[in-house]
């Protein structure tokens, strides 16, 4: 068990709460986008799909390495997440449609990012 996970156990595996609720939010702009849901035109054109399909590889990942106890692909996701949140956020400020939803947009960006370096710190990484 890392220091980020809970001591509760689910399904016999150890639960990263940021981890889980990245990937949670993660689905929804995976499903806002694939459904032409999103704000904007932007994301529910290419963009938007590129930014689905980061997304949903970002999901897989967080989903896979927590079912499959495989930490390099919860960090894969966690930086998957990242960009494809990232995505959302420039793709909201190149159309200027939403102020709040870019801000929020970069701050998951940031939240999985440094959830990724969270898990790296200790790890003779960064």
């Amino acid at each position: 068990m890392t220091d980020t996970q809970l001591r509760r156990l689910i399904l016999k595996r150890g639960v990263r709460p940021v981890a889980m609720w990245l990937m949670l939010v993660t689905i929804v702009i995976v499903w806002a986008t694939a459904t032409d849901r999103s704000v904007g035109a932007f994301l529910d054109q290419w963009p938007g799909q590129v930014i689905a399909v980061i997304g949903a590889a970002a999901v897989v990942a967080l989903f896979g390495g927590w079912l499959l106890q495989r930490d390099s692909w919860m960090h894969h996701g966690m930086l998957w997440a990242a960009g494809a949140w990232a995505g959302v956020g420039v793709t909201l400020a190149v159309e200027r449609v939403s102020v709040v939803s870019m801000l929020i947009a970069f701050c998951w960006a940031g939240l999985a990012a440094g959830s990724w370096w969270l898990e790296q710190d200790g790890r003779g990484r960064w």
